[in-house]
């Protein structure tokens, strides 16, 4: 299949003027491949919207997809003086629906659903009843809370029921 509509789940800890934050996102996005002359892949947010990364493979274009995203909430961590304004900007970035997009998101759904297609090493989700969700939690700095970081992205293909 050329394009894909995926779920994703990314998990943050930014650092603000005097705050930390976690912010936990599952978001969605589409994925094409091969859909320019070089034979690229991209990655365009459907929500967020205004995030696209391309490259020459899958997994590259999602590294790509997931530092943009990331660069996003550190650019708003930088011009947010208080945990309150950088939570309602994120809130406000994160909100955005790429319109086109979307739809490209929803013709896929039905593509996937009509061939039956699976994608191997993808977890399945429903399309009808999953949800972009945003959540964004003001941390305690204290040296307790260091972790050793785990993997923490997740790719969702769609579940094919109809």
């Amino acid at each position: 299949m050329d394009r894909l509509p995926l779920f994703f789940t990314f998990q943050d800890r930014i650092f603000g003027s005097g705050f930390l934050a976690e912010v936990e996102a599952c978001g969605r996005a589409v994925v094409e491949c091969n859909s320019d002359e070089e034979g690229m892949v991209w990655i365009n947010g459907v929500q967020p919207g205004g995030i696209a990364a391309g490259a020459a493979t899958r997994t590259a274009a999602y590294v790509e997809f997931r530092e943009a995203y990331r660069e996003v909430l550190f650019d708003i961590a930088e011009e947010q003086a208080t945990f309150a304004s950088f939570k309602k900007a994120v809130l406000q970035f994160f909100s955005e629906v790429c319109r086109p997009t979307d739809a490209e998101w929803w013709a896929a759904v039905e593509q996937v659903r009509a061939v039956g297609h699976q994608e191997e090493g993808l977890a399945r989700k429903s399309a009808d009843t999953t949800e972009a969700t945003i959540t964004i939690q003001k941390v305690k700095s204290t040296p307790e809370y260091n972790v050793t970081p785990v993997e923490d992205q997740q790719l969702v293909v769609l579940d094919m029921a109809a």
